[in-house]
């Protein structure tokens, strides 16, 4: 899924599960107001990371090289989402981590 034309928002994450084949995988956030956003989790997420270097890795190779997920709860990162018209569901297309 690309990220043309993708929302984004800043969250703070408050749940995550990702499972080994994807499915059912989400993050759980809430933005500055208290709203409460739902993402899908994919294979193809585009993680991109700013710190201590500049980094962009999709999820599944992340979870391959470390397996453990890029972000933790409590962690704020910005999540570009689109719906997919196939589930419609907001899926995380990438989640920039600002820590």
């Amino acid at each position: 899924m690309s990220e043309d034309r993708a929302e984004s928002v800043a969250i703070k994450i408050t749940d995550l599960d990702i499972k080994p084949d994807f499915r059912g995988s989400f993050l759980i956030g809430k933005d500055k107001t208290g709203a409460e956003f739902r993402f899908a989790l994919r294979p193809d997420t585009l993680v991109r990371k700013l710190s201590p270097a500049e980094s962009n890795l999709l999820l599944s190779d992340i979870l391959r090289q470390t397996s453990s997920p890029p972000f933790r709860i409590g962690e704020t990162v910005v999540v570009s989402w689109k719906i997919d018209p196939s589930t419609y569901q907001k899926t995380a297309v990438k989640i920039t981590a600002l820590e």
